[in-house]
């Protein structure tokens, strides 16, 4: 006997993203990881700094959660590209469903995604600088500056913007690779092509990046990463059409 009960593409895609936050767990086990890890790279500091008077040498170490910033970032862009992978996308195939109502999954997961890693990685950054401070000596340390509450929850909210834009371009590479397996020869190339350009703060590339990490305004900026993020999901739909689909 057929049911009579119809859901809608969003009812669909609820669903998805349901089964998706379960079935990515993993993703969410290398966050830690990644954070862990970042831990290492900036245990004796981001930056230092050295100078003297007399017989007196002063060395002056900085700690600040950037590193922790830096890698959450390419652990967004990175799982947003393996999202795209064909044994997720053939995940799908066990519901009733479109490219759609996929597309709807994964972006909803994406947006859910970077939430969670932007409350880890500014918490993370409390917790790192609690351990300089027990490690070093509290008689040792100079605690700059002191958040309230707003003050984090600006911070977890701007990171959120910034994860947002850089997982819709992940994505949307993510798509590019599966349409073009010969693009992943080619994107490395310009990856490390943009990483100078940006180095030396000239070309098309540095200008999109001063675009976004200069500007100051959250809601300005905000309004900029949804309009990215907007573009490119229509994009990385218009593409997945044209990927053979599991009948």
């Amino acid at each position: 006997m057929m049911s009579l009960v119809k859901m809608s593409i969003f009812d669909i895609a609820k669903r998805q993203f349901l089964f998706k936050i379960k079935a990515f767990q993993s993703v969410f086990t290398t966050l830690i990881i990644i954070q862990l890890i970042s831990y290492i790279f900036s245990f004796n500091g981001v930056a230092q700094s050295h100078g003297g008077f007399l017989n007196i040498d002063i060395s002056i170490s900085y700690f600040s959660s950037e590193m922790i910033l830096i890698f959450t970032m390419m652990w967004a862009f990175i799982i947003s590209i393996t999202i795209t992978r064909e044994e997720n996308r053939l995940m799908d195939v066990s519901f009733v469903s479109n490219h759609l109502s996929s597309h709807l999954s994964n972006l909803a997961f994406i947006i859910f995604m970077c939430i969670v890693g932007s409350v880890f990685a500014i918490l993370s950054g409390f917790f790192y600088k609690t351990i300089a401070i027990l490690y070093f000596g509290s008689e040792r340390i100079i605690v700059v500056d002191h958040y309230s509450f707003l003050d984090i929850m600006l911070g977890i909210s701007s990171t959120t913007i910034y994860l947002l834009l850089l997982s819709s371009v992940g994505y949307l590479v993510g798509m590019l690779l599966q349409w073009q397996p010969v693009l992943k020869f080619v994107l490395p190339a310009l990856l490390v092509g943009s990483i100078i350009f940006i180095e030396r703060e000239s070309g098309f590339i540095g200008k999109i990046v001063s675009y976004f990490a200069l500007d100051k305004n959250l809601l300005s900026l905000s309004v900029k990463v949804l309009i990215v993020f907007f573009i490119c999901s229509l994009i990385s739909i218009g593409l997945s059409k044209r990927l053979e689909v599991r009948q």
